[in-house]
């Protein structure tokens, strides 16, 4: 268990196929909301969000384990595949969630509001470190400005990507 701010918890299990974020207001535990063989997850009253990457899915509970968010509602056949999710994280604004697709070699950015990616950076399926490729992104994180903060692995960079697909980076390609 890794604490990030003092009010936010990143949990994830030994085998990285699930990743959580969590945000825990001050007060008593309650109860938990989620147990299983690899770990258990207490909540105080809080909804925590769940990166399914086995069912390729993000959703979001409340205190007492229901289902209140879900993405992609049934039915769904976005712009690009979502397939595989390793991690989703709340933006600064609430609205969105940024996901990574390490296989895909994709991120995306879901607009909770109307169950839509409204923009994403890489092309699914190809690897890469040219204009609109990744190389296994990984923690893709919305900063409050609206980039996206990501570590592309394979690559060995830090990068920063805009809205309008224009990156940056750190580190050297390699």
């Amino acid at each position: 268990i890794l604490t990030v701010p003092s009010s936010s918890m990143l949990i994830s299990q030994p085998d990285s196929s699930t990743s959580f974020l969590m945000f825990l207001p001050p007060g008593p535990i309650r109860r938990p909301i989620f147990s299983g063989l690899i770990f258990t997850v207490w909540m105080r009253g809080a909804y925590l969000l769940i990166s399914d990457r086995g069912n390729s899915r993000v959703i979001e509970v409340d205190p007492i384990g229901n289902i209140v968010w879900q993405f992609p509602p049934a039915g769904y056949s976005g712009r690009i595949p979502f397939w595989q999710n390793d991690d989703a994280f709340f933006a600064p604004d609430g609205r969105h969630i940024t996901t990574n697709e390490e296989f895909e070699h994709t991120i995306q950015v879901i607009d909770r509001k109307t169950d839509t990616v409204s923009w994403y950076y890489g092309t699914p399926y190809v690897a890469g470190s040219g204009p609109n490729l990744l190389n296994r992104p990984d923690d893709a994180y919305m900063l409050p400005d609206g980039r996206i903060v990501a570590a592309d692995i394979r690559n060995c960079r830090v990068v920063l990507i805009n809205s309008d697909m224009r990156l940056t980076q750190l580190g050297h390609t390699g």
